[in-house]
């Protein structure tokens, strides 16, 4: 595989906890809305706007700037970042997030984990913001008070078609707290009906991961008419080999919300990674850091000094065997169910 690096002009951002809109009628992404500049490196930060990738087909495309024409608030407004990003439904959404620059700390025991801010629960209360891929413009809705807790920073949300007149969203994970350190359960998730603007809490069974944030997470519909979730990896804020136990991928499958661990020995734990769907129940993930790292001299930049577990950062995942694999299928086919998720629906 040939990977191609497609250069930026120079004030468009480039930041981390980057989020992305994924306008697929449109064929391009937005970006520039939300993350916050690198803790190393060339870190100069940049005033928030509003940005598009076209891509041309050959590892390139055309970026372009609407910061003159867009709505004010995609362009005054304080940038979030450490929020949950989703696209569907001709629209890109951002879940929560927080405006508070990160704080860097000198101590290990007193630093906020991998550089992330402080702040006191959510700085502000949660919102989503909805943007509309034709017209371009944002709307913002604040979550009822009773959710408001339960949704974490460097959690992640995902748009659902299949469910509902407009779709849905499902929000999990994460953390809230000063330091993040008060981890989100998976027993329940948050469902955002979009058609009703109407926000409910689902509780989940099964085999259920354990707390984490900067997992990621990634779904596709079945053939069976069902849509299955998978979310692997992630972090609990502490580097070391006692992360190594979080080395895990489980599905989530809808409508039933029944959690099933996938089976593999946990080796190679990371976090700040991404899943995305590619096809037949395919989920290819890329890069993140290595969280079994703890350098006391450096924890944090020691997470980036050793080679990823996968070629070129990019590993393949099957829904249908509920396992890794070893290539990638460019003409899979329709997904079907793994066998452990039909069965549990004949059971029902």
């Amino acid at each position: 595989m040939i990977l191609h690096s497609a250069p930026k002009p120079p004030n468009a951002p480039s930041l981390k906890n980057e989020g992305i809109w994924v306008d697929r009628k449109g064929d391009r992404f937005y970006s520039g809305f939300s993350g916050v500049a690198s803790s190393f490196g060339n870190s100069r930060g940049y005033p928030r706007g509003l940005w598009s990738f076209t891509p041309d087909g050959t590892g390139d495309g055309t970026w372009q700037s609407y910061n003159e024409t867009a709505n004010k608030a995609s362009t005054q407004q304080p940038r979030l970042f450490l929020g949950q990003v989703a696209s569907g439904n001709d629209s890109g959404f951002y879940l929560g997030g927080t405006s508070r620059p990160p704080v860097q700390h000198k101590t290990r025991d007193d630093r906020p984990s991998n550089g992330n801010p402080n702040h006191s629960s959510q700085a502000q209360p949660v919102s989503l913001i909805s943007f509309d891929f034709e017209t371009r413009e944002e709307r913002n809705t604040t979550v009822p008070g009773s959710l408001s807790d339960t949704i974490g920073l460097s959690g992640s949300l995902i748009y659902i078609a299949n469910f509902g007149s407009r779709g849905i969203l499902l929000s999990m994970g994460g953390a809230t707290g000063s330091r993040q350190d008060q981890l989100i359960p998976f027993w329940n998730v948050r469902v955002y009906d979009v058609a009703t603007q109407k926000w409910y809490e689902q509780q989940t069974t099964g085999e259920i991961p354990s707390p984490r944030k900067e997992f990621c997470m990634a779904g596709t519909p079945s053939s069976g008419r069902t849509y299955e979730i998978l979310i692997y990896a992630g972090w609990r804020g502490k580097l070391g080999s006692d992360a190594i136990s979080l080395d895990e991928a489980f599905v989530l499958t809808l409508p039933g919300f029944r959690w099933i661990q996938a089976s593999y020995p946990a080796l190679y734990p990371r976090h700040g990674l991404t899943c995305n769907a590619v096809g037949g129940g395919q989920i290819l993930t890329i890069g993140g850091v290595d969280t079994s790292q703890n350098d006391s001299s450096d924890p944090y930049k020691s997470t980036f000094s050793t080679p990823d577990p996968f070629i070129q950062g990019l590993a393949v995942f099957s829904l249908s065997t509920l396992g890794w694999k070893d290539n990638y299928q460019s003409n899979p086919g329709p997904y079907t169910a793994a066998p452990a998720v039909q069965a549990y629906y004949r059971s029902k």
